[in-house]
């Protein structure tokens, strides 16, 4: 038996296949079977290799985007004083973003006690068995325990008085015609190519927009009073057999995705302490609303 198993082993080893070709003598399977050939041929060459540049190789890109604020504003306080770009780019330099102020709301405070208020349906009280010690959910101070006659409000021990947005804001007119002009160069790794959208001009719509211009909707007043986060997207995908590459620019608001109205908007707030003696006895919080521009490059 092992004889046998080892012989037909080695028969097995040599025997080999081949291609039988039969010629189906049929015109519509014929017909349908050429067509097929044709529509793979057509896809390949025309589609995937003409029109997809298939045949073209890819690279990715490191790129730098330089900007620049210009626009004047006049605000709504005492003798209308004016701002301009150095006023109210805040920061004035910030990595991938720009940021132009559209309005603020400033609060002198000291360290000392006073009633919360700045939520209406948070720490109402009628007397101190409605006010409880320690932590506070709006944040601004620790709960002493005591209620405020005056306001029905539960007493804090922090900075005071509290924030209130109800009071009259320092509005900047004239936001929406500011531009902001922005030259994107980047290199082509892969190949060591650069190219840039700066050339011998700056135009509007080449290299300048407009506030308006990339906010893109009719509520543009709207956007300027709550503040906006819009996505700045330059589009670098380019043929360098062809040349004369600029970017495509693609401008999307963000921060009112989804549907929670309360996190529209977009606002920060600055501090500046007034020291006296060696201490830190008042400050200065201005809340700012306005429009942040982040800026995102893709090949």
């Amino acid at each position: 038996h092992l004889k046998m198993g080892i012989s037909r082993t080695i028969r097995e080893a040599l025997y080999f296949e081949t291609v039988k070709l039969v010629t189906v003598k049929n015109i519509k399977l014929g017909f349908i079977h050429k067509t097929l050939q044709f529509l793979v041929i057509v896809y390949v060459c025309v589609f995937a290799i003409w029109y997809k540049s298939g045949y073209q190789g890819h690279s990715d890109i490191d790129g730098v985007v330089f900007t620049k604020v210009k626009g004047v504003s006049m605000s709504n306080e005492p003798g209308n004083p004016v701002y301009d770009a150095s006023d109210l780019v805040i920061p004035a330099s910030e990595n991938k973003a720009v940021f132009i102020a559209t309005r603020k709301l400033t609060t002198r405070q000291h360290r000392g006690t006073c009633a919360d208020d700045s939520v209406p349906d948070k720490n109402k009280c009628v007397s101190d068995r409605d006010c409880r010690t320690g932590g506070n959910e709006t944040s601004n101070g620790y709960l002493t325990g005591e209620c405020d006659n005056s306001t029905k409000y539960c007493v804090i021990s922090g900075w005071c008085p509290v924030e209130n947005p109800n009071l009259p804001h320092t509005e900047f007119s004239g936001i929406q015609d500011w531009t902001l002009f922005m030259r994107s160069e980047v290199s082509y790794v892969e190949w060591d190519n650069s190219t840039f959208n700066n050339g011998d001009k700056t135009e509007i719509g080449y290299n300048i927009f407009a506030v308006h211009t990339m906010l893109n909707e009719t509520d543009v007043k709207g956007a300027l009073h709550t503040g906006a986060i819009l996505r700045v997207s330059l589009d670098w995908t380019c043929d360098l057999n062809v040349g004369g590459c600029l970017p495509k620019y693609e401008f999307k608001r963000v921060d009112n995705e989804g549907n929670s109205s309360g996190s529209i908007g977009y606002n920060f707030r600055d501090v500046q302490y007034i020291t006296q003696n060696g201490k830190d006895q008042e400050r200065l919080v201005t809340k700012y609303y306005g429009v942040s521009y982040e800026k995102t490059e893709r090949k």
